[in-house]
């Protein structure tokens, strides 16, 4: 079915993305940290002690700032175009949740705060007259219902409209 297809799209673009951009990612940093943090305690009072000595704080954080630079806007792209549950990763990311990221990280993150662009209505109209949303068509539904949203977020929009009675609503489409 067109729906099953539409899964298997996005589930092989997020394979791809942990492919290419993830994975890289993860091992590059988990890398680095090895070198910084954990050899030099590995090779404490051995002969590689000199070769490998301890990196101070400071330095540390030098050495990891070109990871950053590199990273964070890859994945601020690819959030952005996955969306759902990568935005609101995103947005956690951006508010620092844990204290874990560097700002640099925070910093790329910020738009995916208040600048998640909508869907185009014609995506919108779909979803709500699929079997996820109302299973009809919005003019039995609706007397009208406004193309441009109100409001984006990470999962959904809202868009005003008039009920078929002449009650003025907003409907929330995730």
């Amino acid at each position: 079915s067109l729906q099953s297809l539409k899964a298997l799209t996005v589930l092989l673009e997020i394979a791809a993305f942990k492919c290419k951009v993830a994975v890289p990612c993860f091992f590059e940093y988990k890398l680095l940290e090895f070198k910084c943090e954990i050899l030099p305690d590995l090779v404490k009072n051995t002969a590689l002690e000199k070769t490998y000595p301890p990196i101070p704080q400071e330095e540390e954080t030098k050495l990891f700032e070109p990871l950053h630079e590199k990273y964070a806007p890859m994945m601020f792209d690819k959030f952005f175009e996955l969306r759902g549950f990568y935005l609101k990763h995103g947005q956690a990311i951006a508010n620092n949740l844990g204290e874990l990221f560097p700002k640099r990280w925070q910093d790329e993150m910020q738009p995916m705060l208040d600048k998640v662009p909508a869907k185009p209505f014609h995506v919108v109209k779909r979803t709500m007259e699929s079997e996820q949303g109302f299973n009809r068509k919005l003019e039995e539904v609706f007397l009208s219902v406004e193309e441009e949203p109100i409001g984006s977020a990470s999962i959904g929009q809202v868009h005003r409209a008039v009920l078929l009675n002449g009650q003025k609503v907003v409907v929330k489409v995730q």
